[in-house]
């Protein structure tokens, strides 16, 4: 093998053991991560939003990380590959960016399902915790006895004072708000994780075909868009009744939605997000 080659080999060698290095890294620091989330998420009186902050920082820990593949490839790799081999004997340019392109964006479909796994177990979590465990406090407003809380923590409603027999309106805090809602919506997308994973098997599928995207794919697409929100938003009304109010609303604006990807997939003009 000549020097050319064998430099060119050493390069390719290197740059694979670089995207491995990227996914292992990838994959120990979600996993990682996960328990002590897991923990925050459930600490006495801490609401959800230091968790959801942790969460968010990982995310773009590892978003960070995948950015590396970009940089290295243009700035490190190309380069040397390109001066070692210019009429590219022993390599393919364009096959050697689309597997970094590819790995770049296989991360977002796993840190996509890591997050809605921790999320909703947490979730799953809260929500025993709410119907069970879960009890708060505040004062009487007539005799300031501590009046003890432990149904319908995220409700408004009125207690009895166990002291004075007097009639006081319970109001959740913000915190247990937030907690109401982040159960319900991460709840909801745990329990449809299925039918994402089939929506995104479409998206992909869509995805390798050229423009147009022929008619059967793009309706395979649209079966898997509605089943998936439709089960989500119906699963958010299992936690929170109420949000039975907007259905209608929300699986509204979600087919909206679709119409805009779909006129991309046609290669028809967008339409308005407000139109019919």
């Amino acid at each position: 093998m000549g020097t050319e080659a064998t430099e060119t080999a050493a390069l390719l060698a290197r740059w694979d053991a670089f995207l491995g290095k990227i996914e292992g890294t990838m994959h120990e620091t979600l996993e990682d991560a996960g328990p002590a989330l897991f923990e925050l998420a459930l600490a006495e009186d801490g609401g959800v939003v230091p968790f959801l902050n942790g969460t968010a920082a990982v995310k773009r820990q590892v978003q960070d990380l995948i950015g590396r593949i970009h940089t290295t490839w243009h700035d490190q790799v190309r380069p040397k590959l390109r001066a070692a081999d210019p009429e590219e004997k022993h390599w393919d340019e364009l096959a050697e960016s689309i597997k970094g392109s590819n790995q770049s964006d296989g991360a977002s479909p796993v840190i996509f399902r890591w997050e809605t796994v921790l999320c909703g177990q947490v979730a799953e979590r809260l929500h025993e915790r709410t119907l069970g465990e879960a009890r708060t406090s505040f004062r009487c407003t007539l005799c300031s006895a501590d009046i003890e809380v432990t149904e319908n923590l995220f409700r408004a409603h009125y207690v009895a004072c166990p002291y004075c027999s007097g009639r006081n309106t319970y109001e959740p805090s913000t915190a247990l708000r937030e907690t109401l809602h982040f159960t319900a919506n991460h709840l909801a997308r745990y329990r449809a994780l299925d039918l994402h994973d089939e929506l995104e098997a479409q998206h992909e599928r869509c995805g390798r075909a050229r423009v147009p995207v022929p008619d059967e794919a793009v309706e395979a697409l649209r079966a898997a868009h509605i089943a998936y929100y439709t089960k989500m938003l119906k699963e958010r009304i299992a936690v929170v009744p109420e949000f039975a109010q907007t259905y209608e609303g929300d699986l509204d604006r979600y087919l909206r939605e679709f119409k805009i990807k779909e006129a991309h997939l046609k290669g028809l003009p967008v339409p308005s997000p407000f139109s019919n």
